[in-house]
């Protein structure tokens, strides 16, 4: 993809996003987009609230806000795309916290995703 300046992603013979590569990762226009171009977490949410510069989600039992600007959601169901490379830790309690559970970890190379136990996190 660094050689490129328009990448189509295609579904079973139909495109589902065309677009410069930066874009088709940071902003997929579909879940098959997000999680075909590297791994993405997807939490399901609905849209509870709209202004000029941010949209307000549900998901999971948290109201999350995200830009307007990196959304493409347009009616009242989304998903909100986590790259586990965007996510840094903090020293302090997080504004939200979001639990997950991992029912198996994954071998990725000399990375392993999930916790082994499959503990809630």
């Amino acid at each position: 993809m660094t050689m490129a300046d328009t990448v189509a992603v295609m579904n079973a013979g139909r495109v589902e996003q065309l677009g410069p590569p930066a874009e088709l990762y940071d902003l997929p226009a579909t879940p098959f987009v997000a999680t075909f171009l590297g791994q993405s977490n997807l939490l399901a949410g609905e849209i509870t609230g709209r202004c000029a510069d941010e949209i307000t989600v549900a998901a999971h039992g948290a109201r999350l806000t995200v830009p307007a600007a990196r959304s493409r959601a347009a009616g009242d169901t989304t998903y909100l795309g986590v790259r586990p490379e965007k996510l840094h830790l903090a020293a302090s309690p997080l504004h939200h916290r979001l639990r997950r559970r991992s029912p198996s970890p994954s071998k990725l190379g000399e990375d392993l995703r999930g916790d082994p136990a499959g503990r809630e996190t």
